[in-house]
């Protein structure tokens, strides 16, 4: 069967995305047919997952058409699109707004990091199945000079964008919905609240996260370190702490 006459399975017609002022996917054209097998590849925040989420709405989309399973994606076609549509949602160890390649994360020796900025005050700096205890450390007195001198282009920034957006706007189970709505509840979250920070994110800017550099350098001058890992390890920059524990056998 020559390749025009193979059903269409997926196709997406001069698709545009935008988060608020931000351009996420430009005019995108492809076609899936039936026996095809296809890799999206591309740095973190490129808008992988934003593309997948086209073919059954789970991202909406500004210009253009998408087509699954011969029918148009529609507010009326929608249900009967997602009944015919598997979607594996990702779970990563790694933390998503980190904009690392492969290589950069192997040569880091560290498994992954993430930072904390939370609504009570609470702010943290982590990094697990770190093999450079004493290394990452020192690493951590530099982040305010980086921060105060932090360069990105209009790319970069965008890709920082996506990377936060795609974590805080993940899809959600029923049940998944029901707890963090609970959550939401019990932490005093309102609609309002989730909305500001949303336009916040979407319209950040690099001199905003500049800004960030006198908080940064306050955690870091004033740090309570924890550390759990191999007691070899430990011991060998005890010095770092004021108390080491053994856990019992």
């Amino acid at each position: 069967m020559a390749a025009s006459e193979t059903p269409v399975l997926a196709e997406l017609s001069h698709v545009r995305v935008r988060f608020g002022r931000r351009e996420i996917l430009h005019d995108i054209s492809l076609t899936v047919r039936s026996g095809e097998f296809w890799s999206l590849i591309g740095p973190n925040g490129a808008g992988k997952s934003t593309l997948l989420g086209l073919f059954n709405g789970l991202t909406p989309h500004d210009t253009g058409r998408v087509f699954c399973g011969g029918r148009e994606l529609t507010s009326a076609t929608m249900r009967h699109v997602r009944l015919k549509t598997a979607y594996v949602f990702q779970a990563a160890d790694i933390d998503p707004k980190m904009p690392l390649t492969v290589f950069e994360s192997v040569l880091g020796g560290a498994y992954g990091a993430f930072t904390q900025f939370l609504r009570d005050g609470t702010s943290l700096l982590c990094s697990y199945r770190d093999p450079n205890l004493k290394e990452t450390l020192e690493t951590y007195k530099d982040l305010p000079e980086y921060l105060e001198t932090l360069e990105l282009s209009e790319r970069e920034m965008t890709k920082y964008v996506i990377g936060t957006m795609a974590a805080d706007e993940i899809q959600l189970t029923p049940s998944m919905k029901g707890e963090r709505a609970m959550l939401h509840y019990l932490n005093g979250n309102t609609r309002e609240d989730r909305m500001r920070i949303r336009s916040e994110v979407i319209s950040c800017e690099v001199k905003d996260i500049r800004a960030l550099a006198p908080l940064v350098k306050s955690i870091i001058d004033d740090p309570y370190i924890c550390c759990m890992g191999s007691e070899e390890k430990i011991q060998r920059d005890k010095a770092l702490f004021r108390k080491v524990l053994s856990m019992p056998e």
